[in-house]
Protein backbone atom coordinates (compact mmCIF):
# COMPACT_ATOMS: atom_id res chain seq x y z
CA UNK A 1 0.00 0.00 0.00
CA UNK A 2 3.10 2.60 0.83
CA UNK A 3 4.33 1.75 -2.63
CA UNK A 4 0.91 2.76 -4.36
CA UNK A 5 0.94 5.89 -2.13
CA UNK A 6 -1.95 4.85 -0.20
CA UNK A 7 -1.59 7.58 3.45
CA UNK A 8 -4.83 6.86 4.65
CA UNK A 9 -7.99 4.12 4.85
CA UNK A 10 -11.89 5.06 5.66
CA UNK A 11 -12.58 1.79 7.05
CA UNK A 12 -10.55 -1.76 8.36
CA UNK A 13 -12.73 -4.73 8.94
CA UNK A 14 -11.49 -7.07 11.17
CA UNK A 15 -13.37 -10.50 11.16
CA UNK A 16 -11.17 -12.20 13.89
CA UNK A 17 -7.85 -11.87 15.69
CA UNK A 18 -5.91 -15.19 14.63
CA UNK A 19 -2.64 -13.59 12.64
CA UNK A 20 -3.95 -15.40 9.76
CA UNK A 21 -6.27 -12.62 9.71
CA UNK A 22 -4.92 -9.61 11.74
CA UNK A 23 -1.22 -9.99 11.68
CA UNK A 24 -0.50 -7.83 8.42
CA UNK A 25 -3.57 -5.60 9.32
CA UNK A 26 -1.69 -4.70 12.97
CA UNK A 27 1.07 -3.10 10.81
CA UNK A 28 -1.19 -1.07 8.21
CA UNK A 29 -2.58 0.59 11.54
CA UNK A 30 0.79 1.35 12.77
CA UNK A 31 1.58 2.83 9.21
CA UNK A 32 -1.10 4.49 7.72
CA UNK A 33 -4.16 6.88 9.27
CA UNK A 34 -6.98 4.77 9.69
CA UNK A 35 -10.25 6.47 10.45
CA UNK A 36 -12.40 3.14 11.65
CA UNK A 37 -12.04 -0.12 12.12
CA UNK A 38 -15.08 -2.67 12.25
CA UNK A 39 -14.96 -6.04 14.76
CA UNK A 40 -16.96 -8.37 15.97
CA UNK A 41 -17.56 -9.28 19.33
CA UNK A 42 -14.17 -10.65 21.05
CA UNK A 43 -15.01 -14.05 23.12
CA UNK A 44 -10.88 -14.39 23.90
CA UNK A 45 -8.15 -11.86 25.10
CA UNK A 46 -4.88 -13.05 22.77
CA UNK A 47 -1.89 -11.21 21.75
CA UNK A 48 -3.19 -9.67 19.16
CA UNK A 49 -6.28 -8.49 20.51
CA UNK A 50 -3.76 -6.89 23.03
CA UNK A 51 -1.94 -5.34 20.40
CA UNK A 52 -4.79 -4.12 18.44
CA UNK A 53 -6.65 -2.61 21.51
CA UNK A 54 -2.55 -0.30 22.03
CA UNK A 55 -2.63 0.77 18.69
CA UNK A 56 -6.28 1.88 18.65
CA UNK A 57 -5.36 4.06 21.31
CA UNK A 58 -2.08 5.17 20.46
CA UNK A 59 -3.80 6.25 17.48
CA UNK A 60 -7.12 7.04 18.01
CA UNK A 61 -8.80 4.72 15.79
CA UNK A 62 -13.16 4.51 15.51
CA UNK A 63 -13.92 0.92 16.49
CA UNK A 64 -17.47 -0.35 15.04
CA UNK A 65 -18.42 -2.89 16.92
CA UNK A 66 -21.16 -5.25 15.49
CA UNK A 67 -23.10 -8.30 16.15
CA UNK A 68 -23.81 -11.24 13.78
CA UNK A 69 -27.29 -10.32 13.49
CA UNK A 70 -26.77 -6.66 13.62
CA UNK A 71 -28.62 -3.83 11.05
CA UNK A 72 -26.31 -1.01 12.51
CA UNK A 73 -23.03 -1.31 14.22
CA UNK A 74 -22.43 0.71 17.65
CA UNK A 75 -20.11 3.26 16.65
CA UNK A 76 -17.94 3.56 20.09
CA UNK A 77 -14.51 5.02 20.42
CA UNK A 78 -12.09 2.52 22.56
CA UNK A 79 -12.32 2.79 26.33
CA UNK A 80 -16.00 4.80 26.32
CA UNK A 81 -19.21 3.32 26.94
CA UNK A 82 -18.43 -0.28 26.48
CA UNK A 83 -15.16 -2.35 26.45
CA UNK A 84 -13.97 -3.91 22.93
CA UNK A 85 -14.37 -7.27 24.78
CA UNK A 86 -17.07 -8.61 26.78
Amino acid sequence: MLARKVRKIDYLIVSHFDSDHVGGLLEVMENLKVKNVVISKQKEDSENYQEFKKIIKQKNINVLVVGASQDKPDNKRFGQDQPLQK
